[in-house]
């Protein structure tokens, strides 16, 4: 499935779905030439941290609907585990944001194309805005008041 990046769902919408893609699709996000600051987060369904951020995800985006900002979830769970697992999870938590499963299994192939200095720990979180030329990743847990001061220099 190719997405383009006009296929990113809307602020509001209800996702409580994903899209499973391959490591392309991604890269053709990371490289949308636009003004849109967007946020990325790694996580799975069995981490920890990963789960604990995620509410803080959503209501940042929720948050900041009105900004050229985007939220998208990257599932890194494996894709057997698509129906029993990550689709229960996304409609428990009510997940709006546009939600794709990476569906690559050979992570040293693709890690470090994310950034250099990710090693594919859970929970990451790579900022971008390309219109500015601004990058930046975290590989740990992020509070909402952490995920609004990383994100406040990608914005106007």
């Amino acid at each position: 499935m190719a997405l383009m990046p006009c296929a990113i769902a809307a602020p509001g919408a209800v996702a409580q779905t994903a899209s499973i893609v391959k490591f392309p699709e991604l890269a053709k996000l990371m490289s949308v030439q636009n003004d849109t600051t967007y946020i990325f987060n790694f996580f799975a369904t069995w981490c920890e941290p990963c789960v604990k951020e995620f509410p803080s995800f959503q209501s940042f985006a929720d948050k900041n609907a009105s900004q050229k900002l985007r939220v998208i979830f990257f599932s890194l769970d494996f894709k057997k585990d698509y129906r029993k697992r990550l689709l229960p999870f996304l409609k428990s938590h009510h997940v709006k944001n546009t939600t794709l499963l990476l569906n690559e299994t050979d992570y040293n192939s693709w890690i470090d194309k994310i950034d250099s200095t990710w090693d594919g720990d859970l929970p990451a979180t790579l900022i971008i805005n390309n219109a500015k030329h601004k990058r930046e990743i975290y590989h740990r847990e992020m509070s909402y008041a952490e995920l609004d001061a990383a994100v406040k220099p990608f914005l106007p």
